[in-house]
């Protein structure tokens, strides 16, 4: 799965023509993409390594469990 996040430059020299305000949306902007890509790449993570538990399931292991907060 890919998430593409817009980004309203095309180059670095758009943003010559940028007032202040417009420069300061656009770090905050992409000070938030930045988190939101690093949350992204941690709950995939999470994701694989779930799948990866339940690919390698031998009995012992519990959807439940898991659920409930318990161990694997």
């Amino acid at each position: 799965m890919s998430i593409v996040i817009p980004f309203p430059l095309d180059s670095a020299s758009d943003a010559s023509g940028l007032s202040y305000d417009e420069v300061d949306a656009l770090q905050k902007m992409l000070c938030v993409r930045a988190e939101i890509e690093g949350i992204f790449n941690r709950l995939t993570a999470i994701h694989n390594g779930i799948a990866a538990v339940k690919a390698g399931e031998t009995g012992h292991f519990s959807e439940g469990r898991l659920r409930a907060g318990g161990e694997a």
